[in-house]
């Protein structure tokens, strides 16, 4: 069975979206967390349904949204690995 890792950079972006959105809400902080790894889980059901990532236009590279993050994500026989979580607004760190 495919399981999901987060990488460390993925895990520091997760951190620093709780820090900045704490700063305001922390109850809300945690929902935003709490949203973007059910989005994350749900990739396992169907890992090609997410868009192929234009940075890296590579099919393995997929992301899918919980808005307005984007969630970068990659494909192997074994696992999905996270990426990285990004605002929509952010360029991907990853060009």
């Amino acid at each position: 069975m495919m399981r999901i890792t987060w990488s460390e950079s993925s895990l520091a972006q997760l951190s620093a979206i709780h820090a900045y959105i704490a700063l305001n809400s922390p109850q809300y902080a945690t929902a935003v967390l709490q949203r973007i790894r059910d989005r994350a889980i749900k990739i396992l059901l169907q890992p090609m349904a997410g868009e192929v990532v234009p940075e890296f236009n590579v099919p393995q590279i997929r992301q899918v949204i919980a808005s307005p993050y984007r969630i970068l994500y990659r494909i192997s026989a074994e696992e999905i690995e996270i990426l990285g979580v990004l605002h929509g607004s952010q360029q991907s760190p990853f060009e």
